[in-house]
């Protein structure tokens, strides 16, 4: 922290007594005085009594303090900056950095009007002047009691929030930990946006989870028949999302991931984004993380965007897993059209090792993946060669089949398939060529 030394400024609060008597005569002097005395008394015992009551105001929270300790022992946060300074009942004091690390330490004085801080070699660091509202360092940054310190999120937060959506989905609700605050998408319903509790003047400001919920055009049919075909309607729909709402800041691909949870498909796009991605331009270039989950046929998919700075992209993204496990909505709705068998069929041929595709009496496919089974098509949308499974050609999927999603957003269209992939699930292509980027933080490793 290491503070200039400061000016202690003490604004004083004054209680003003009155007094009242006055006789006329020897008899009514004594009932004066008598008078006197009793208004004298009443009125220092109400003095005293609102010098009290101020006093104990201060102590049990006038400036946010606990009823049992001092006023100003307890946490105290700088209302611009993620730095907070914890003011000890032993007259020791430590500052935390926006991680809740220590950044340095030492013993206080306290004045009355201010509180006079020193390092543990003995050096001054600031006063902090004590003011109604709270203190003032020497360079007039103000300083709030907290009842808490709250840094930067981490994905080990709990969960100890909840807020539900506006608009069609506002029956549904997600948790997420006081470390972010949330908020509507102004204008739009059915979107809510998470963002670092204290994240202003540190790195964190621009890191970000949305929570949207899109409108599907067309009968996806895909998206019934089997994780097979809906694999190739997932990744046209993760395209067209990120066309349209960032085609401006797209810069690559880094690679998708494609998953069949049994209640729901789920397909990821790990992306780079340019620094225009924000309002004000660092020149910086971000990293994020577009998730569709596609619950069933309710006419909507889900889609979790997370947007960060390359060191914390990965904790913010595991942080939107985290709030996605406590996702409210439920279907019966199953991935698998058919009823699942508990155990594998006879390996096609050309498979090997535990995990294999394999067909059933109805020669449909399925894929047991070590574990458990997933249903991959019906025998008229795939086959199975060399161990591998490929979607008919002749599937005969209708045109209507490739308009996938509207935007909430007054004026957005849908628009057509639009597939930036070479093959569906290359992680190296993408809609302009921005040139290679070295990446040490293993989120390429996707």
């Amino acid at each position: 922290m290491r503070k200039k030394a400061l000016i202690s400024v003490l604004t004083a609060l004054m209680i003003f007594l009155t007094a009242c008597g006055g006789s006329e005569g020897a008899a009514e002097n004594a009932a004066g005085d008598a008078d006197t005395s009793a208004a004298a008394t009443e009125e220092s015992t109400e003095a005293t009594a609102a010098d009290t009551e101020a006093k104990v105001s201060r102590d049990a929270g006038g400036l946010g303090g606990d009823s049992d300790l001092p006023y100003h022992v307890g946490p105290w946060k700088f209302d611009e900056y993620g730095i907070y300074l914890y003011l000890g009942e032993d007259y020791r004091w430590d500052a935390y950095n926006a991680r809740g690390e220590i950044t340095d330490s030492g013993d206080y004085i306290d004045n009355g009007d201010s509180f006079t801080m020193l390092y543990d070699d003995g050096t001054p660091d600031d006063e902090y002047i004590i003011e109604d509202t709270g203190l003032v360092d020497q360079d007039g940054n103000t300083l709030s009691k907290v009842e808490e310190m709250i840094f930067l999120p981490t994905k080990d937060d709990p969960l100890n929030k909840t807020i539900s959506f506006h608009g069609q989905f506002e029956d549904v609700s997600v948790d997420y930990p006081d470390t972010l605050f949330a908020s509507d998408r102004e204008g739009t319903d059915n979107t809510i946006i998470f963002q670092p509790t204290i994240g202003n003047h540190t790195a964190d400001a621009r890191c970000s989870i949305q929570i949207s919920e899109y409108e599907l055009k067309g009968d996806h049919k895909r998206l019934q028949a089997g994780s097979g075909p809906a694999k190739t309607s997932m990744v046209n729909i993760l395209n067209n999302i990120l066309y349209n709402d960032y085609s401006e800041q797209l810069l690559k691909v880094i690679d998708t991931d494609f998953k069949d949870c049994g209640t729901y498909y789920s397909i990821t796009g790990y992306t780079w984004f340019d620094s225009n991605i924000f309002p004000t331009d660092d020149g910086k270039l971000y990293k994020g993380a577009c998730e569709v989950r596609y619950y069933g046929p309710n006419g909507f998919c889900t889609v979790i965007m997370t947007i960060g700075t390359p060191e914390r992209i990965e904790e913010y993204h595991q942080i939107s897993q985290n709030i996605m496990e406590t996702y409210s909505y439920t279907t019966d709705w199953t991935t698998s059209p058919k009823t699942v068998p508990s155990q594998p069929g006879k390996a096609s041929s050309g498979s090997s090792g535990s995990a294999y595709y394999w067909t059933d009496s109805d020669g449909d496919i399925w894929y047991w993946n070590g574990s458990y089974n997933e249903f991959i098509s019906f025998g008229s949308d795939g086959y199975i060669d060399d161990g591998e499974y490929y979607e008919s050609n002749d599937a005969g999927w209708d045109d209507e089949d490739t308009t996938y999603y509207e935007s909430n957003d007054a004026g957005w269209d849908y628009y057509d398939d639009y597939d930036v992939y070479s093959d569906p699930g290359d992680g190296y292509d993408s809609w302009s060529d921005p040139g290679d980027y070295e990446d040490t933080s293993g989120w390429d490793d996707y």
